[in-house]
């Protein structure tokens, strides 16, 4: 079987590398908007000329129809592991094709960097641009998402986007896919998630703090929370040619299935169907997964019950087929 290497440079030469292409990078966007057809374009006020460090451009060559985006942070290895292995592994997907692929920006240790670039090598996986990873940069993450899959994967019709303590019921939520788009639903022009609408900014001092220089408006546009979202594809190129144009601002899910999504008009299906999933609620199991289908996306809480609550969900699966087996001949 051959081996497609990833495409990295090596971490040495990183610093100096990254900044003479960054500036080239930022001089060639400006003049090529610019000159355009001969015509004043709008002025780029998010430029973000972040260069990829890691890369595997041949991810989508299965050509799936489904991308399963993930925003990760570079410590998180036993959480990308976790998700592997578990719902967002292809051999769980089998009726129709799927690539996985994790979003990052850079580590500051560099050891975590060394570790990455052989996690890279050892899945073929792993897309990380040259932006610090921080909590303010989260979104430059979705930025990257944009314009990787609007360059390497054309084939996918789907975007699922998910944080890396995410799991999320795929047999449920595929079903309902299915069934929205034979209705004519969420089939382009879509963001499918539990939409927030006029919410406002966090005013108080604190961690979630925007200042009135950060976001002077009242309310946000209506928006998702990151957690668990699907989106059509053929938005994705839009969002990021919009990126450009709008300006920074730090709350990623804010900037961009509100901010961004605004600006092309993007039609939101409510799926309020997110549970945050701690320990205690594991007593509660038997009733939760055995009756009820109304969650998709599991938030987990504490790292030692995520591969608990993903066999619950595949044994529900299991009954749920073992049924409709037994009980479709005599329909």
């Amino acid at each position: 079987m051959t081996r497609i290497e990833s495409t990295r440079i090596p971490t040495v030469a990183l610093p100096f590398v990254l900044q003479t292409c960054q500036l080239l990078y930022s001089v060639f966007l400006l003049c090529m908007l610019s000159i355009a057809d001969g015509k004043p374009s709008r002025q780029v006020v998010n430029p973000h000329p972040f260069q990829y460090s890691l890369n595997n451009p041949n991810l989508c060559d299965n050509q799936p129809s489904i991308l399963i985006w993930i925003h990760t942070a570079p410590a998180h290895h036993r959480l990308r592991t976790l998700v592997r292995e578990s719902w967002a592994n292809p051999a769980h997907i089998r009726d129709r094709e799927v690539s996985l692929v994790f979003f990052l920006g850079m580590p500051q240790n560099s050891s975590i960097q060394h570790m990455l670039e052989y996690e890279s090598d050892t899945y073929q996986d792993i897309v990380q641009e040259s932006f610090i990873d921080s909590y303010r940069n989260l979104t430059y993450k979705a930025i990257l998402g944009c314009k990787w899959t609007s360059t390497y994967c054309e084939s996918a019709k789907v975007i699922l986007k998910a944080d890396d303590d995410m799991v999320v019921d795929i047999y449920l939520l595929f079903r309902h896919l299915d069934n929205l788009q034979s209705h004519g639903k969420v089939n382009t022009n879509t963001i499918l998630c539990d939409v927030w609408y006029q919410r406002k900014p966090q005013r108080d001092e604190g961690k979630w703090k925007i200042s009135m220089a950060e976001y002077p408006g009242d309310t946000y546009p209506p928006y998702c929370p990151g957690l668990g979202l699907v989106m059509t594809r053929d938005i994705i190129p839009k969002l990021y040619r919009e990126s450009f144009y709008e300006p920074f601002f730090w709350v990623d899910d804010v900037y961009f299935t509100g901010l961004l999504a605004k600006t092309v008009n993007v039609t939101f299906e409510q799926l309020a169907a997110t549970v945050h999933f701690g320990p205690s609620k594991l007593i509660h199991t038997n009733t939760m997964f055995e009756n009820e289908y109304q969650w998709m996306f599991y938030h987990i809480q504490q790292q030692s019950i995520f591969r608990t609550v993903w066999r619950m969900l595949q044994s529900r699966e299991i009954r749920r087929q073992s049924h409709q087996t037994l009980v479709e001949p005599y329909r």
